[in-house]
């Protein structure tokens, strides 16, 4: 492949942009998160415009974050899924848990969204006082994220990772200027919550269907990197959520990683085990 320089690059940047000087970085663990509704018209995903600074200026992309120190060692929080069964699952020797709880609370933090139980049941937001009691807790996450334990621990909540399925992997290319290594998570909306842009790191947020998605990448209205465009793609021509959500937990989803989405980051997909 010759001079694949600008090739690594087109991952984490638009066709049109300069390209720019780069290094090679260790990447930063990442998850992010796939939220789908069902609509009359059709199954939807909800997605978010960053801002025009930070790693992925102006691009729309799903919800997601870094996946920080403090969260690992919630296990006692996550009494549906053992670090054991996380790990196996991403293909990893251990730690494989704090993706999800990472990834629940990016989802909380950005979209006002928590994926808990309490009382036994998922919880719900029913009232406009539960609503804005949620974004309190939201932007009080956002803030100071390591209190997301306090959080939990407060309000006796356990977190519903059994609600998330895990859906591909992907590694920035080294020739990138931010590197990440990143394990996105599939997931249906919890029942009577609302998702709604939440922090300074979201510039909009929008419920849209796949293929609107990708056409507005295709006529240039929206800016997406190869990670967002391939989970469009995968994502495109179920029946609902429940049948999408179904084919994913069977690994139906799975498309061969061939040598161009390797080079762009698209790592392979675990064996069953």
């Amino acid at each position: 492949m010759a001079s694949n320089a600008k090739t690594n690059i087109e991952i984490y940047r638009d066709h049109d942009c300069a390209e720019r000087t780069v290094t090679t970085t260790q990447p930063l663990l990442a998850a992010t998160i796939v939220l789908v509704r069902d609509r009359p018209n059709g199954y939807e995903v909800f997605m978010i415009e960053r801002p025009a600074i930070g790693a992925f200026p102006e691009l729309y992309v799903f919800p997601g974050g870094k996946v920080e120190h403090y969260d690992s060692g919630l296990d006692e929080y996550c009494p549906t899924l053992t670090d054991e069964q996380a790990s196996q699952l991403l293909n990893l020797n251990e730690n494989g848990l704090r993706f999800w709880v990472g990834v629940i609370r990016e989802c909380f933090e950005e979209c006002g969204v928590l994926y808990a139980h309490q009382n036994g049941e998922l919880l719900a937001t029913r009232t406009e006082i539960e609503r804005q009691q949620m974004q309190h807790w939201a932007r009080q996450i956002s803030s100071s994220p390591e209190q997301f334990r306090e959080l939990l621990a407060q309000r006796e909540f356990t977190l519903a990772t059994d609600e998330l399925v895990y859906f591909s992997h992907w590694i920035t290319p080294e020739r990138a200027p931010n590197r990440f290594n990143t394990r996105f998570f599939l997931s249906k909306l919890p029942p009577e919550q609302r998702a709604n842009a939440q922090t300074n790191e979201v510039a909009s947020s929008c419920w849209i269907r796949p293929k609107e998605a990708l056409r507005k990448y295709a006529t240039k209205s929206w800016r997406m990197i190869l990670p967002t465009l391939t989970t469009l793609r995968m994502l495109c021509d179920y029946a609902n959520t429940d049948d999408l959500i179904t084919q994913v937990r069977t690994g139906y989803h799975k498309i061969p990683v061939r040598l161009g989405k390797q080079l762009q980051g698209m790592q392979p997909f675990p064996l069953q085990k």
